[in-house]
C-alpha cells in the first residue's frame, strides 16, 4: 500500500497503531506491504475488527516508546477522542484508495462504526480494562512447561511453550535471600501462587487477610475468603497442595514466606495502630490502585525463562496466569459449575441467584486440577508432622527458632496453626528436592532449615546420627512417605475403585506410553546423528590413512636417496680443512698414548676373552697433528658395552664410585669386585662400605640387614670364590636380589609383582615399613636356617625369659 511522504510525516502515530493491528493481530502484511484487496474484499468486516481492536485495548500514550520497551509499565492510556481521530484517519485513507467500494454507500453502518456506538463502546470498555498494553496478545502462564521432557535440537519448541509458573518461581527461589527484605522474592512468590491457584486478577492478592482465613478439619485443607476487586464479591476457596513439585506449591509457598522472608511477625508500632492481619502486608502499605498488578507484572517478566524473546515480554503479565487457569481446567475436563466457582465468573443463568459462593465443595475439583492431581474427587491431604511420631514439645522448640510470628493465629492453640505446621512439613519434605534444583546446599530455605535445626538441636535416634542434619533428612523421608500413603491419588488401582479412578490411571498409563514414545522418537533421532558422525569420523580416518600411506611412500623414497648419497660419500675426496694457528712448540708435540692402570688391562682382557671382543690395537706415535692418519674405529660388542659401563672403575674414571648402578645387585657386585666378602661374609655396614652415588645411608643399611636374613649358606659359598667371571658376578648379583625381594614379601604377606624392582630406595623403605611394625623382630640361627622371631613388648614367659613367636 503506496502513501504521500506527508501522510507519512503527519499520521505517524495513527500509522504505527494500524501497522501493529495487521501484523500482531491480524499476523499479515505489514500496512507497507499488505495488497488492498485483502481489505477491499470486506470492508466493513476489516473497519468494524479495527474499530473493537481500538475499544477493547489500552494504547498508551507515545505508544512507540513502550513497543521498543517492553519492560517499561505504562500509566497514561489514549481516551475516546484520541482513539476516534486515529479511526476516521484509517476510515479517510480508505476512502482515498478504495473509492469504488460499496461499502462507503452504507451510512448507516458506517457510523455503527465510527460515531455514537464507537463513543459509547469506548467508555464502557475504559472501565473493563487491563493496566498492560496489548491484553489481546497476552499467553498463558501454565504451572508446568509443556514441552514434555528432552528437548529436540532439530525441532525445538515455540518459545510460549516455555513460559510455565514453575520456572518463575525457580528464578525467584535461586534470587531468594535469608532475610529477604529487600528483592521481596517470597512475597512475590506467594502473590503469584495465590493467584494462580484463585484464577484471579493481578492485584487481587493484595485483598487476602489472615482473619479470613481457617483450616478446615474435615477436608484438610486451608480455605479463605477471595474477593474481587472489579465487582467486590467475595467467596470461599479452599487450595490444596499440588501432587507433584514444590515450585508452585501453595503451602511450599507460605512456608517460604514465613521462614525466609519473616512473613508472620509484624514490628511494633509506634503509634499504638492495630496489627496488620493482611497476608502480604507489603501490597496493601502505599501501593497505589492498579500498582499490585503491576508490580506481579514485572516479577513475572523479570523472571522469565532464557528462551523467551525479550521483545515478547509484553505478552506476559499477570493476567495470564489467569488465562492458564481458565485453560487448565478446560483441558482438565473440570465441570461447568466447579470452573466457574473458582474463577468467579457468571455462570449466566437463574441459577446463580441459589448458589452458594461460600460452600468449599463446589470449587475443591478445580483446585485439584489446577495442583496436579487426577482424580478430582478423590480425598487431598496435606503434608504433616503428626506421622514422624515425636513430641509436639520438639516440634514447637524447633519452630520456635525457624518461624519469628507475632500473628496469634500461628502461635500454639491458634486456629491457623495447623497450615503452619503443614508448611514446615512441606519445607522439609522437599529439602533434598530444593538443594537439587537449586544445586546448593546454600540456598536459602535449605541454609536457614539447618540452621535452625542446629540451634533448636533437633536430633532424632533413628537417624543413626548425632547430626540434626541427618535427622532432616529423615524426617523429610518419613513425610514424603506418609503424603504418599494418605493420598489415594498415589495408590494403585483395586477392586474397590471407582470409575474415574480407572479412568484417571488409564490415562497415566497411556500419558507414561506416549512420553515414552516420543524419549524413542529421540533416541532414534539420537542414534541416527551419532551414526552419521561416526561415518564421517570413518571417513576422515581412511582419509588419514591414504595421507600416512602416502607420507611412509615419501620416507622411504627420501631414505634410499639419502642411502645412495651415503654409499658414494668418501671423507679422503673433500678438500683439506685450513690450519689451525699454532706455537711452534705445540706444532712440534707428540700425540702420546694415555697411560692405562694395570688392573684395568687385565679386567679388559678377561672380558675380552670371555666374549671374543675384538681390542683396539695401540695407535702409533705420528710426527704431528697435520701428519696423523684417519683412524679406524673398530666395531664394538653391544655386550662389551655393556659390561663395560656396568664396572665401578672403568679406566680409572669412576675412582670415588660416582657413577653406575643403584639396585641392590649393584651392592653385591660391587662388594664382590672390592674383595669385601673376603676372608668372610659378613652383611655388616662396616664391612660393605657405602658407594658415593647410594646417597642415602639408612637404606642403604636397611639393604644389607635384608642380606644378612635372606642370604643363605649356598650363597655365601659362591661369594666366598675369588675366581668369578663377570658373567658369573653379575648372575649372582640378581639371585641375591631375587632371593632377598621374595624373603621381603613373605614378611609383607604380599605376592611379588613386576612393580618390585631392584632399586635401592624402594628395598630400603619397605624394609623400614617392616621395622617400624615389628620392632622386636629378631634374627636367629637354628640348624643352618635363618628364624624370624617376633618378641613382644613387657612379656615373658613362665621361666622369666622373652617369648617368640616364630614367623618363619
Amino acid at each position: 500500500m503506496s502513501r504521500a511522504s506527508r501522510t507519512i510525516l503527519a499520521d505517524q502515530s495513527a500509522i504505527e497503531v494500524l501497522d501493529y493491528y495487521l501484523t500482531h493481530i491480524l499476523l499479515v502484511e505489514g500496512i507497507d506491504d499488505i495488497e488492498l484487496e485483502f481489505i477491499s474484499d470486506d470492508m466493513e468486516g476489516y473497519l468494524t475488527g479495527y474499530s473493537s481492536f481500538l475499544c477493547n485495548t489500552n494504547i498508551p500514550v507515545n505508544h512507540k516508546r513502550y513497543l521498543e520497551n517492553p519492560e517499561l509499565v505504562p500509566d497514561k492510556f489514549l481516551k475516546y477522542s484520541g482513539l476516534h481521530e486515529y479511526l476516521s484517519k484509517e476510515i479517510n485513507l480508505l476512502k482515498t484508495l478504495c473509492s469504488d467500494n460499496e461499502f462507503w454507500d452504507d451510512e448507516e453502518g458506517l457510523a455503527n462504526i465510527s460515531e455514537a456506538k464507537f463513543k459509547r463502546a469506548c467508555q464502557r470498555s475504559q472501565q473493563k480494562k487491563d493496566d498492560t498494553f496489548g491484553q489481546e496478545s497476552k499467553i498463558g502462564l501454565y504451572r508446568k512447561a509443556r514441552h514434555a521432557g528432552n528437548i529436540d535440537p532439530f525441532y525445538p519448541p515455540h518459545w510460549t511453550f516455555f513460559c510455565n509458573c514453575d520456572e518463575i518461581c525457580k528464578q525467584m527461589l535461586l534470587k531468594t535471600k535469608a532475610n529477604d527484605k529487600t528483592s521481596r522474592m517470597t512475597d512475590k512468590r506467594l502473590a503469584l501462587c495465590f493467584t494462580k491457584h484463585g484464577v484471579g486478577r493481578g492485584g487481587e492478592s493484595q485483598c487476602l487477610d489472615w482473619k479470613f482465613f481457617w483450616y478446615n478439619p474435615f477436608m484438610d485443607c486451608p480455605e479463605g475468603i477471595w474477593t474481587e476487586m472489579k465487582t467486590l464479591s467475595t467467596y470461599l476457596l479452599g487450595y490444596v497442595p499440588n501432587k507433584d513439585g514444590y515450585l508452585t506449591d501453595i503451602l511450599h509457598a507460605i512456608g517460604c514466606f514465613a521462614v525466609v522472608g519473616e512473613g508472620l511477625y509484624r514490628p511494633p508500632s509506634s503509634d499504638n495502630k492495630e496489627m496488620s492481619t493482611k497476608v502480604i502486608p507489603y501490597l496493601s502499605e502505599g501501593m497505589k490502585e492498579g500498582g499490585v498488578s503491576r508490580w506481579l507484572t514485572q516479577a513475572i517478566r523479570k523472571n522469565v525463562h532464557s528462551e523467551v524473546p525479550s521483545e515478547q515480554l509484553a505478552s506476559l503479565s499477570a493476567v495470564s496466569l489467569r488465562i492458564a487457569g481458565i485453560t487448565e481446567m478446560s483441558a482438565g475436563n473440570v465441570g461447568f459449575y466447579p470452573s466457574h466457582a473458582r474463577s468467579g465468573h457468571h455462570i449466566g443463568t437463574n441459577q446463580e441467584k441459589y448458589d452458594d459462593k461460600d460452600d468449599v465443595h463446589s470449587s475443591m475439583p478445580a483446585a485439584k486440577c489446577l495442583a496436579g492431581w487426577t482424580d478430582y474427587h478423590a480425598e487431598v491431604h496435606m503434608p504433616n508432622l503428626y506421622c514422624l511420631n515425636v513430641q509436639m514439645s520438639v516440634i514447637n522448640n524447633l519452630i520456635d527458632k525457624l518461624v519469628p510470628i507475632s500473628l496469634p493465629q500461628f502461635k500454639e492453640g491458634g486456629k491457623l496453626r495447623p497450615i503452619l505446621l503443614a508448611s514446615i512439613a512441606s519445607l522439609i519434605m522437599y529439602d533434598e528436592d530444593m538443594i537439587r534444583d537449586m544445586k546448593t546446599v546454600d540456598n536459602a530455605v535449605s541454609y536457614t532449615l539447618r540452621k535452625a535445626f542446629r540451634a533448636s538441636n533437633t536430633v532424632d535416634s533413628r537417624a543413626g546420627s548425632d547430626d540434626p542434619v541427618a535427622t532432616l533428612k529423615l524426617w523429610g523421608q518419613m513425610i514424603r512417605k506418609n503424603f504418599q500413603q494418605i493420598n489415594p491419588d498415589f495408590q494403585p488401582l483395586t477392586n474397590s475403585s471407582n470409575s474415574t479412578q480407572v479412568v484417571n490411571s488409564i490415562n497415566q498409563i497411556g500419558t507414561a506410553v506416549t512420553s515414552l514414545q516420543e524419549e524413542n522418537r529421540e533416541l532414534r533421532s539420537m542414534v541416527i546423528s551419532m551414526s552419521a558422525a561416526m561415518e564421517e569420523e570413518r571417513r576422515s580416518a581412511r582419509e588419514e590413512r591414504r595421507e600416512t600411506k602416502a607420507l611412509r611412500n615419501e620416507v622411504a623414497s627420501l631414505t634410499s636417496k639419502v642411502s645412495k648419497l651415503l654409499s658414494v660419500y668418501n671423507p679422503a675426496l673433500l678438500p683439506p680443512s685450513p690450519p689451525r694457528p699454532t706455537t711452534d712448540e705445540s706444532n712440534h708435540r707428540k700425540r702420546k698414548r694415555p697411560e692405562v692402570d694395570e688392573s684395568v688391562e687385565s679386567v679388559s682382557n678377561n672380558v675380552s676373552g670371555s666374549n671374543n671382543v675384538q681390542v683396539e690395537e695401540p695407535v702409533e706415535e705420528v710426527a704431528s697433528v697435520e701428519e696423523a692418519p684417519v683412524a679406524k674405529v673398530p666395531a664394538k660388542n653391544v655386550q662389551q658395552e655393556r659390561r663395560v659401563g656396568i664396572a665401578s672403575n672403568y679406566n680409572g674414571v669412576d675412582a670415588d664410585q660416582q657413577h653406575g648402578g643403584t639396585s641392590i645387585n649393584d651392592i653385591i657386585v660391587d662388594a664382590y669386585e672390592a674383595d669385601q666378602f673376603q676372608p668372610d661374609v659378613l652383611f655388616i655396614p662396616d664391612r660393605l662400605k657405602r658407594p658415593h652415588r647410594f646417597t642415602d645411608n639408612a637404606k642403604y643399611n636397611y639393604c644389607i640387614e635384608l642380606f644378612k636374613a635372606a642370604v643363605n649358606d649356598d650363597l655365601k659359598l659362591r661369594l666366598l670364590n675369588p675366581n668369578l667371571t663377570y658373567d658369573e658376578k653379575i648372575d649372582l648379583g640378581r639371585d641375591i636380589a631375587n632371593v632377598s625381594l621374595d624373603y621381603l614379601c613373605r614378611l609383607e604377606g604380599k605376592d611379588r609383582t613386576s612393580k618390585m624392582t631392584f632399586g635401592y630406595t624402594g628395598v630400603g623403605s619397605r624394609v623400614s615399613t617392616i621395622k617400624k611394625k615389628w620392632p622386636n623382630l629378631k634374627i636367629e640361627k637354628e640348624k643352618g636356617q635363618t628364624t624370624l622371631k617376633l618378641v613382644p613388648k613387657n612379656k615373658k614367659n613362665k621361666a622369666g625369659d622373652e617369648e617368640a613367636v616364630d614367623l618363619t
